[in-house]
């Protein structure tokens, strides 16, 4: 059956979740339920080559060594919790205060 552009125009968007962006962090990081670091899930990402789905703007955070950013990525870590945030500052390529490059907003 040929598909027709009604078709095509009741089909639902692609939402932020459904695709996966490949970026590296170049460090271990801690992962949080939300975009502030008050809610830590006791996971980690670990640093190297990860899917991240989109980002948010949210609280300030320091990764300990200068670096600042009020930007947050969906992810799913290493050790087990599946939507989850971690800081723009473990990015290998994250320039303080900006968004990440080709990272779509939530």
């Amino acid at each position: 059956m040929a598909s027709s552009a009604d078709d095509a125009v009741n089909q639902p968007e692609a939402t932020a979740f459904s695709r996966r962006h490949y970026y590296s962090t170049w460090r271990d990081a801690r992962t949080y339920w939300s975009q502030e670091s008050r809610y830590p899930t006791g996971g980690w990402l670990w640093a190297g080559r990860h899917y991240f789905f989109c980002q948010v703007e949210g609280e300030p955070h320091s990764d300990g060594e200068d670096g600042y950013s009020t930007w947050w990525a969906l992810t799913d870590d290493d050790t087990g919790n599946r939507d989850v945030f971690v800081s723009a500052t473990a990015f290998s390529n994250s320039e303080p205060w900006k968004p990440i490059e080709g990272l779509p907003r939530c």
